[in-house]
């Protein structure tokens, strides 16, 4: 900074009261007074070039001086400013990157060092033109030194905007940091949660297992209760050297491992044993079986084993298994895997009055159990049922007794459709299932908008025995044309009847929706924009005779605009125009 200079003498107040400063002369080479610009006085170069000082104001202005000392000083013959002092400035103010820019530009070294050479005697002594020149040199300086300053300002923004950059990163990193940290303490909290409740399920197991031998006398106390998967390559290897014909076998050992763990090898091991056996070794398994066969029908893997003795076995192993099985034939019919067993059982009965005892059990719990979605499969295994013995178990009665006034339900239910479905194509007499049959078309409209009932209603229209119980669905399903066709599920009744129902059915449906009534407006036209009722106008486009067709598209072309504006209302119009297009219909009046 400019710290060493004082103001000079000729100081004269400008416009808006501030000091200006003009270069003195010497009054024997320019006589009179310089700041009377009226007298042979030069005026200064400063003055000539004062606007080139305007975008520099500052208000560091220089120190004040004693007026006297101040002149004095100005006419030493000495630099204004040393090279030291401007190092020590230029050290100030520049950076590192800016210093050795500075250095490495000779030309503005040279200028500036030039500039601060001038001492008072030799401006004194310099011509206004070389003055002149000497300060524009000096403006230029000034302009490069701003130029670099606001360089080294914006380079200085610059890094203060990365720094908060990199410090915005890394406070998110250490809130990312800590979230996971929680996360981590959360997961290791449940795995140890885990972990301790693995240890308690292992325990108990173990005591469990530590408890069958004792409560199993036929199983060798050396067996281990639990398998490792390591060893089932090599108990696969065991098992193929069992197949021999002469192999020992243990056949409790394996009966028990297939109930107690599961072992799938040791089933599969049994039932191809069962194939290829001697009657005493087939006889063997089947004293192993029998004292377990409940658990081994609702085990996973000895289902299979009691159903293939059921398929091999003699009359009397056969016997001797199904006795088993009474008493339990409620459970057995709602058991995932029993439920098979049970119907392995009635196809390889051949003593029908055992199979009736078992069909008999059925009869205490009907309600639950002809609609659960395993029992379901027995009951239909018990109504295709033909019996040839004296007194046959009197089926139907017994349910219709205890569904009586519940077949709609019955029919809404997934499995209860299928039921009666069965009771339907399987029972002759009339009578068993006109109970069934009265309730079901006395609630056609209902069932036919069921999800599962609409099956039974179409299975009406389509394969009943008895003409008047097809004539009854159809009239129902005509009454309640416009509803039905409307509906999600009713709608495949109403396309079933169209199909089933012949020419006749489907030109009195025709006269149907095409009648308005009380209605404002053809029921045909709301079937047209509904969402499942389009499908069936489309249907009767597609199926009816030419004049029908015609006719019926000319009614709904009435309608057009409002059935465009429709999401669903916009196919039927798309074929309403091809049917007119190839029939050549237009709207000019016919001449008379």
């Amino acid at each position: 900074m400019l710290h060493d200079t004082c103001r000079i003498t000729s100081d004269q107040n400008d416009y808006y009261g501030r000091i200006t400063t003009r270069l003195p002369t010497p009054p024997v080479l320019y006589p009179g007074h310089v700041t009377d610009l009226g007298s042979s006085g030069t005026p200064s170069p400063k003055e000539t070039l004062k606007d080139y000082f305007e975008p520099y104001t500052s208000d560091l202005h220089l120190p004040h001086c004693n007026r006297d000392s101040s002149v004095s000083k100005f006419w030493r013959d000495e630099p204004l400013f040393n090279n030291n002092d401007f190092e020590h400035l230029v050290g100030n103010v520049l950076d590192d990157e800016d210093k050795l820019a500075f250095s490495s530009s000779p030309t503005l070294h040279r200028s500036i060092s030039t500039l601060l050479s001038i001492t008072a005697t030799s401006l004194a002594t310099m011509s206004p033109e070389h003055v002149g020149h000497h300060l524009q040199n000096a403006i230029g300086v000034i302009h490069q030194l701003v130029d670099t300053l606001k360089a080294t300002q914006t380079d200085l923004d610059k890094k203060c905007h990365q720094v908060w950059s990199l410090q915005s990163c890394l406070t998110a990193k250490d809130l990312e940091v800590r979230n996971i940290k929680q996360q981590l303490a959360v997961a290791n909290r449940l795995y140890d949660a885990q972990t301790i409740k693995l240890q308690q399920m292992t325990e108990k197991k173990t005591m469990v297992s530590e408890q069958l031998p004792k409560a199993n006398s036929r199983r060798r106390p050396s067996e281990k209760p639990c398998q490792s998967r390591q060893q089932q390559g090599i108990l696969s290897a065991e098992y193929r050297r069992h197949l021999d014909k002469n192999a020992q076998v243990d056949w409790e050992a394996m009966v028990d491992k297939i109930i107690q763990r599961g072992d799938q090898q040791a089933s599969l091991f049994l039932q191809q044993k069962l194939k290829c056996v001697t009657e005493e070794q087939k006889q063997a398994i089947f004293e192993a079986i029998l004292p377990q066969a409940y658990p081994l029908m609702t085990s996973r893997f000895g289902n299979f084993l009691v159903q293939r003795l059921l398929e091999v076995g003699t009359i009397d192993q056969v016997t001797a298994l199904i006795g088993t099985m009474q008493g339990r034939v409620v459970a057995l019919t709602c058991q995932q895997f029993g439920c098979h067993v049970l119907q392995k059982a009635f196809d390889c009965c051949s003593d029908e009055q055992m199979k009736a005892d078992l069909v008999c059990e059925l009869f205490q719990n009907i309600q639950d159990t002809i609609t659960h979605k395993h029992a379901c499969h027995i009951w239909q295994k018990v109504f295709e049922m033909q019996w040839t013995i004296p007194n046959p178990p009197a089926v139907m009665d017994h349910v219709n007794k205890a569904i009586q006034g519940k077949w709609t339900q019955v029919a809404l239910d997934e499995t209860g459709s299928l039921v009666i479905q069965h009771i339907f194509e399987n029972l002759k007499e009339d009578a068993s299932k006109r109970p069934v049959i009265e309730e079901v078309l006395t609630n056609v409209v209902t069932i036919a908008k069921g999800q599962w009932g609409n099956w039974v209603i179409q299975h009406v229209l389509e394969q009943a025995q008895e003409n008047r119980d097809r004539e009854r669905a159809f009239e129902a399903v005509l009454e309640h044309a416009a509803t039905l066709s409307m509906d999600q599920f009713a709608s495949k009744v109403v396309e079933k009847a169209l199909r089933a129902g012949g020419p006749v059915f489907l030109e009195r449906f025709m006269d149907k929706v095409l009648t308005s009534g009380q209605r404002r407006r053809e029921p045909l036209i709301d079937m047209a924009s509904d969402q499942y009722g389009n499908y069936v106008v489309q249907w009767l486009i597609n199926h009816t005779e030419t004049n029908d067709q015609v006719k019926m598209c000319r009614l709904i072309k009435r309608h057009m605009v409002s059935l465009r504006g429709s999401k669903y209302g916009q196919r039927v119009a798309f074929l309403v125009e091809k049917v007119l297009r190839s029939h050549e219909i237009t709207t000019y009046p016919a001449q008379h």
